[in-house]
């Protein structure tokens, strides 16, 4: 949500709820009048899609035909509500997206391993022609909403629904398969260990630096919002 790498084109947003959703379909609109055929990718959960700066968006990226792909990350839950609870019983949301204009991908937890290439193959498709794209991807939120520990003492979702998902996570099932075809693990550590450098490195690096002259604050000039 607060990343940013303007490198790669990846640009970031605010915690504002379906923030990112206007502003991407803003760059996709930008990105029409350079050469080339770019895309613009907008990742969001499902509860964005009740934010009605989404229906604007898409109004506005189905009317002027702009390569974005909406990539709806759904996980039954926006914040402590579930699904079922905010919206009508057996609406899909790439079947609203439909009805919205837009040509739509679905791809299911449970078949989310075996389907992907497929699912790629697929999307890969839609994209040689222009136009907006929905994908909504069902998947899980295993911890809190905003953090990296678990929640569940709340009970606002029944365990056994918890440890069924956890169970069966596409990740752990290829990551298991994965050890199987060789030094997996001895690349993984190497993997986790070259990450945990660079987060060092990171904190080391913000420590180190110069500290804010919060004086300088008093001398900036701010643009008026009216």
């Amino acid at each position: 949500m607060y990343l940013i790498d303007k490198s790669v084109n990846f640009s970031g947003s605010s915690a504002i709820v379906g923030n990112i959703i206007p502003v991407g379909v803003g760059l996709a609109y930008g990105a029409r009048q350079k050469p080339g055929n770019a895309w613009t990718f907008i990742c969001f959960g499902d509860g964005a899609t009740e934010e009605g700066v989404f229906y604007e968006s898409v109004n506005f990226a189905v009317l002027k035909k702009l390569n974005t792909v909406f990539f709806c990350e759904n996980n039954l839950y926006s914040v402590y509500t579930d699904l079922s609870d905010r919206q009508p019983k057996g609406r899909k949301l790439y079947k609203l997206a439909e009805a919205l204009g837009m040509r739509s991908l679905f791809l299911d937890f449970a078949q989310s391993l075996h389907k992907t290439k497929d699912f790629c193959t697929e999307l890969n498709g839609l994209m040689k022609q222009n136009g907006p794209i929905f994908v909504e991807i069902e998947t899980f939120r295993h911890r809190e909403h905003c953090g990296p520990n678990f929640d569940d003492d709340l009970e606002y979702r029944p365990r056994g629904q918890v440890r069924d998902y956890v169970e069966n996570d596409p990740l752990k099932k290829l990551c298991a398969g994965l050890k199987l075809r060789g030094d997996f693990d001895g690349y993984m550590e190497a993997f986790v260990k070259s990450v945990c450098e660079e987060i060092e490195f990171a904190f080391d690096f913000a420590e180190r630096s110069r500290s804010l002259d919060y004086s300088l604050l008093s001398k900036m000039e701010f643009a008026a919002c009216d």
